[in-house]
């Protein structure tokens, strides 16, 4: 599965021009409590269960996590079940100067 990357840089353009995306952050509830970007919370241990009811397919998706790989594992299930334009953060939180 090829799934597509996006820097933080590049999210943040979209979301100053308006670009409507579906943001999605797959981490603990701890974790957004420390620190977030926004979006709606879909942790990844009910992300494999809600996740298709919860995201509209028409509409292109962005996952973020700590570190990448936990977006990384959802942007392919996303991509498995008929979703076509998905994206990870990049590096995740991690990847951005705070």
């Amino acid at each position: 599965m090829n799934v597509k990357e996006i820097n933080y840089t590049t999210l943040q353009e979209w979301q100053k021009d308006s670009k409507i995306i579906q943001l999605v952050d797959v981490r603990t509830l701890e974790e957004r409590n420390r620190f977030n970007i926004g979006g709606i919370h879909i942790p990844i241990s009910e992300f494999y269960t809600k996740a298709t009811r919860m995201l509209d397919k028409q509409i292109p998706v962005v996952l973020y996590c700590h570190s990448g790989i936990r977006s990384l594992n959802a942007a392919e299930y996303l991509l498995e079940n008929g979703y076509t334009e998905v994206y990870h953060l990049k590096k995740g939180i991690l990847g951005i100067d705070k």
